[in-house]
């Protein structure tokens, strides 16, 4: 079985590889530990505070993209909303995602991962921040891949 790796263009061929993956970037990612306390900052002269102070009036801004969490560990990043369509990448339990679109059926998102990674996966391993009717349905489907063709016995 080849060592699992970092580079973002690894594509696992197993559970056993996604699973060894999943553990190998979890550990390069590194533990946090706790720090001391900081002690109390001590008293220093300041300019007397102005009884009244205006209220900023804040400019509307747009909503970002809906996000979402990845629950599970080596979910798959496709080029498409479905199982026929190749793996793109590996993606990790709390790994963040944007979520740009949905399948007419709701089951696949289209995402975009760290790294700007883009592809769909499995809704059902993603919590949303939003509920999944607020997601738009994609305007764009990638066309399913045509299958590879039979191999064909050679006369001898």
């Amino acid at each position: 079985m080849p060592e699992p790796t970092l580079d973002p263009g690894y594509v696992p061929t197993s559970v056993a590889q996604a699973l060894a993956a999943a553990a190998t970037y979890r550990a390069s990612r590194g533990t946090l530990t706790a720090t001391d306390t900081p002690s109390p900052p001590t008293a220093t002269p300041t300019a007397p505070i102005p009884t009244h102070t205006p209220t900023p009036t804040l400019a509307p801004t747009s909503l970002s993209q809906p996000g979402g969490v990845v629950t599970a560990g080596g979910l798959r990043l496709r080029r498409g909303p479905g199982t026929v369509y190749g793996i793109v990448g590996v993606l990790y339990e709390a790994d963040e995602l944007e979520i740009t679109a949905q399948s007419a059926a709701g089951d696949w998102l289209a995402v975009i991962a760290t790294e700007g990674r883009r592809g769909w996966v499995y809704a059902t391993y993603v919590d949303l921040d939003v509920p999944l009717d607020s997601i738009p349905v994609a305007a764009e489907i990638p066309p399913i891949p045509a299958p590879a063709p039979a191999p064909t016995a050679t006369p001898e």
